[in-house]
């Protein structure tokens, strides 16, 4: 594999606020078992996301932080944090090959290019993080975010996990690739479902106008 030329990331800092395009390890969601909200000893279930990523922008999360420590007003506290689940990339490729249909199951390098290129509007691919751009010094090999995959958290839970230790803070994707990601992420979820595609019929595409001859596929 050609050695990338630009950095895409940088190392993840302490004791400062979030940041859009940040990637955590050991992330965890407590959500409430529907069956039991109405109850008198309502339930939780604990969720672990091994990587997550942060896609609540910068100037959010920045007024936040200051509001959590008295230096601008209450209003600027967000109640959450928006996350995608980040898995291994080697772990995304087996699912868009096990969604396939069994006679194209094997046809794996036509969508995993498109994939990696991120040109699959519902994935996205994130190369190898070395470890001196780790905060954890250990390094993470190449990811992959399903788009369809992504929650929230309380911020002060968010925040009280990584002080505890049990959530950790990794490394931080670069401008551009971050806007890249999020611009994905925002079309992704504002697509309009039609009902029916526009339809092609054979030789109706012109070249110019309707005296142009039709070209044929």
């Amino acid at each position: 594999m050609q050695k990338s030329r630009l950095p895409k990331y940088e190392k993840s800092k302490d004791s400062v606020a979030l940041r859009q395009g940040e990637i955590l390890s050991r992330v965890v969601q407590i959500s409430l078992l529907p069956e039991s909200i109405d109850t008198a000893s309502p339930k939780v279930k604990r969720v672990t996301h091994d990587y997550a990523i942060v896609a609540t922008p910068d100037c959010d999360l920045d007024w936040d932080f200051k509001a959590q420590q008295g230096k601008e007003s209450l209003g600027k506290l967000i109640p959450n944090i928006l996350l995608c689940t980040v898995i291994f990339a080697s772990d995304l490729a087996k699912r868009i090959n096990s969604d396939r249909t069994p006679s194209k199951r094997f046809e794996t390098r036509t969508p995993w290019k498109r994939t990696r290129q991120n040109k699959e509007e519902r994935f996205h691919y994130l190369e190898r993080i070395d470890s001196i751009l780790d905060l954890q010094g250990e390094g993470i090999r190449s990811l992959g975010i399903d788009f369809k995959e992504f929650f929230t958290l309380p911020t002060d839970f968010l925040y009280s996990s990584i002080a505890a230790g049990l959530t950790q803070r990794r490394s931080v994707l670069l401008q551009p690739y971050n806007d890249h990601l999020n611009s994905r992420f925002a079309y992704f979820q504002s697509r309009i479902g039609l009902p029916e595609d526009h339809q092609y019929f054979e030789g109706e595409i012109l070249l110019g106008d309707d005296t142009s001859p039709a070209l044929t596929d």
